[in-house]
């Protein structure tokens, strides 16, 4: 028979225990938060780089482009900075890569360290970006992104860009979200 000792002491382990995994719940449901949160301003740093390309492209005259310039294609891919972002980042980076040849004709810009880890071993990255932690900060990044993608057109004839990104579904309930990768062209050639 255990003694009372003993009892108490596994009733405050339990206690303790019962602590944690409250501070625990706490935090994860802080990042859940903090994921929607930049869940929404990707939706508007999409708006942000789609408005600024567009602009930036209007002007662009149509170039004659022969069979083998045509066919290089930059790819955008926005994942998060940090882990604990559920699987956004895997499913990102799994996306990416069921839909980017691996061959010379794709250069590769991503937005966040995360994306940038889980591609660096399959593909060579031309750039990478941080992940705007406000809205404020999501301006200069585009500009650096738009600078960027003006260097590798000055470097060879540009077919098409595409952005890659993933989305909550519209109807998921808010504490169990589905996210939906996607990608479309920006910019066509």
């Amino acid at each position: 028979m255990t003694s009372l000792k003993s009892l108490k002491k596994s009733i405050n382990s339990t206690e303790s225990m019962q602590s944690i995994v409250t501070t625990m719940k706490a935090h994860a449901s802080t990042q859940i938060h903090q994921f929607e949160r930049a869940a929404q301003a990707s939706v508007k740093y999409r708006r942000v780089l789609d408005t600024a390309l567009a602009v930036l492209l209007a002007d662009e005259e149509k170039k004659p482009v022969n069979a083998m310039d045509g066919d290089r294609t930059i790819h955008i891919i926005f994942g998060s900075d940090h882990g604990l972002a559920g699987n956004f980042n895997e499913r990102m980076s799994f996306f990416a890569a069921n839909h980017i040849p691996k061959n010379g004709h794709n250069d590769i810009l991503v937005v966040g360290q995360q994306i940038y880890d889980r591609l660096i071993t399959d593909y060579t990255i031309k750039d990478s970006f941080s992940v705007p932690q406000t809205e404020d900060g999501i301006i200069p990044i585009v500009q650096r992104l738009l600078f960027k993608i003006d260097q590798l057109r000055d470097e060879a004839p540009v077919g098409k860009i595409l952005l890659y990104y993933c989305r909550p579904l519209e109807n998921a309930v808010t504490t169990k979200k589905k996210l939906n990768c996607f990608f479309h062209w920006i910019w066509k050639n």
